[in-house]
């Protein structure tokens, strides 16, 4: 039985986008015009005999910033634009061996995988995305429907069988990232995990408040010395400077994220405003938890400064004696809560066994989330598209790590449900700002009205 493919003609096509993902192509590759990502992707499946299975139905939409979640349709799709499994040449690399040696066979794929990795990356903007779909359907022309002499069945099979494993990648949290060919200096490589990329910069935000908050001393900022610990004094808990240095590193984390810089102004205060007190108050009690704060009794900020859980707020006797507030309503207001507050997030959190993966891609769920109030609608579209990348990456993470799949599924749902334990802390971290700048008790930055 013959296969029918779809041709196009080639004049027309050298000036259209890949047949395959709709990106920019570059050249006829294989019997159809491909982008480099597409072609190197149909050599590497077709000479190594790869196979892929589809979780649905084979109906998965493969274009330019999805053409990596689905394998098995991305190669049917190949295949029906008209690339031909007998143009590839098997081992036509002249650095690839004979395959007796395996060591260097190994190391040649190892180049071949980064470079593909590099190619499938996901476009900075969704213009580029816009762009070339209006020009595909503008520019097309008459499609001729050509009847071929090979048969593709046995091709088209390779999705099919289960016996062969689709290849992993290593992670990029633990080694470096991958150099760039030569050969397509034009790509500019990103992370390949969004979650793991999240987590670096993250640490990069500890380490610069640490160079910040530590003695101040030259030695101490050069050699990694932390914030010493002491107790908290109530009239700096907002104090200006302090606001507005936290604020920017929470900014520039999120500008870690690509997309966020494609985004308007008005969608980035949205965002910010929307979860900026809802990362500082998941951080703090994060990080109280990890730190040890339930053994200590302690609430720990970034600063070094605690809260001692066990005085009954002693720590605050000297401020109180101005008559602003009288000690039992403050106990009742700001003290209390935040003991029980920490008690049971300590125990939704070590249920879940979070990690710090864990804990930036929690926060990465809430802070791009594409329903969140006061969001433009044009800009639903990408948050959508940016926190399901960081779920299919974050389960991806844990796939390279061993995990079987309930053993992910199990971690990343016990990780959520720390959500709704942060809810009601949340809520009280809010109304207590509002008696602070009711009554008066202190002065703020007020940068925090813009955020509250």
């Amino acid at each position: 039985m013959s296969s029918r493919i779809i041709r196009r003609p080639r004049d027309e096509l050298a000036r259209s986008d890949c047949s395959v993902c709709r990106a920019p192509n570059s050249g006829f590759h294989f019997g159809a015009f491909a982008c480099a990502a597409c072609s190197a992707f149909f050599r590497r499946t077709i000479a190594e005999k790869r196979a892929y299975i589809c979780n649905r139905g084979n109906r998965c939409i493969i274009m330019q910033g999805r053409r990596t979640t689905c394998r098995a349709c991305r190669l049917l799709k190949c295949l029906a634009q008209g690339m031909n499994p007998e143009c590839v040449q098997p081992h036509r690399d002249s650095l690839i061996p004979n395959p007796g040696d395996g060591s260097e066979k190994r190391e040649s794929e190892s180049r071949e995988n980064d470079f593909e990795q590099v190619l499938d990356e996901e476009p900075n903007s969704t213009q580029d995305q816009l762009q070339n779909s209006l020009k595909n359907l503008v520019g097309r022309g008459p499609i001729e429907v050509v009847a071929l002499d090979s048969d593709f069945q046995a091709s088209e099979t390779l999705c099919y069988n289960p016996d062969t494993p689709v290849d992993g990648r290593l992670s990029s949290l633990d080694l470096p990232g991958p150099s760039l060919p030569s050969r397509n200096t034009s790509v500019i490589p990103t992370a390949s995990n969004v979650v793991e990329h999240f987590v670096a910069n993250y640490r990069r935000l500890m380490e610069r408040r640490r160079m910040f908050y530590c003695p101040n001393s030259l030695s101490d900022i050069l050699g990694g010395t932390p914030a010493e610990p002491r107790p908290a004094i109530f009239k700096t808990k907002f104090a200006p400077g302090k606001v507005r240095f936290e604020l920017c590193n929470f900014i520039e984390l999120l500008n870690s994220a690509e997309a966020f810089a494609s985004l308007n102004h008005e969608t980035k205060i949205a965002i910010v405003r929307n979860g900026a007190v809802q990362f500082t108050v998941f951080e703090r009690y994060f990080n109280s938890v990890k730190l040890g704060g339930v053994e200590l009794n302690r609430i720990m900020s970034p600063d070094g400064a605690y809260i001692d859980l066990t005085n009954n707020g002693a720590q605050y006797e000297v401020e109180l004696l101005e008559g602003v507030i009288d000690h039992e309503t403050f106990l009742k207001v700001f003290y209390t809560p935040i003991r029980e507050s920490l008690y049971s997030f300590d125990s939704a959190m070590k249920h879940a066994e979070m990690s710090e993966v864990d804990f930036c891609a929690v926060s990465a769920v809430f802070l791009f989330d594409p329903y969140a109030p006061n969001l433009p609608l044009e800009s639903c579209r990408v948050m959508e598209e940016l926190r399901d990348r960081f779920y299919r990456d974050w389960f991806r993470h844990y796939e390279e790590q061993g995990l079987s799949i309930d053993e992910i599924s199990l971690r990343i749902g016990n990780s959520l449900l720390v959500l709704p334990a942060l809810k009601p802390i949340l809520a009280r971290c809010r109304e207590n700002f509002c008696i602070i700048r009711f009554f008066g008790i202190l002065d703020y930055d007020r940068l925090i009205d813009d955020l509250m």
